[in-house]
């Protein structure tokens, strides 16, 4: 597997020949990781090709509502020096709770959110 943070140039030799970085990256169910968010974004920063059309979703629940705000710390932290990454809210769905008796509000770990990262147009290499 590939530890978050790492060296890419092991996940980018699984590029087809033409292309150098990802043009789509999806993070799936991994912001309740607090302590990598950093190494994600770092991954997603030296991975994702700096094209306007480049896009990483992230989509995730609130499994422990009493950590949202740690959760919700990706994006500002994704926004921010030294990632910039340029973040909009894509959507919010219902859905039957993961773990129906895990504790926490059943609404809260019942809705599914999904962002977009995208490179703000300063960090944008030039047309070729």
């Amino acid at each position: 597997g590939y530890l978050w943070g790492a060296q890419v140039a092991p996940l980018l030799t699984t590029l087809p020949a033409d292309h150098k970085t990802f043009d789509v990256i999806v993070l799936a169910d991994l912001i309740f990781n607090h302590n990598s968010h950093a190494d994600m974004l770092r991954t997603c920063q030296q991975s994702l090709t700096r094209s306007k059309d480049a896009k990483v979703y992230v989509v995730y629940s609130h499994h422990r509502p009493w950590l949202a705000e740690r959760d919700m710390a990706f994006f500002k932290l994704a926004a921010e020096e030294p990632f910039n990454f340029v973040v909009t809210p894509l959507f919010e769905v219902k859905m039957p709770p993961m773990f129906a008796e895990d504790p926490g509000d059943v609404d809260v770990r019942s809705t599914v959110h999904g962002h977009l990262l995208t490179w703000p147009e300063a960090a944008l290499e030039p047309a070729q």
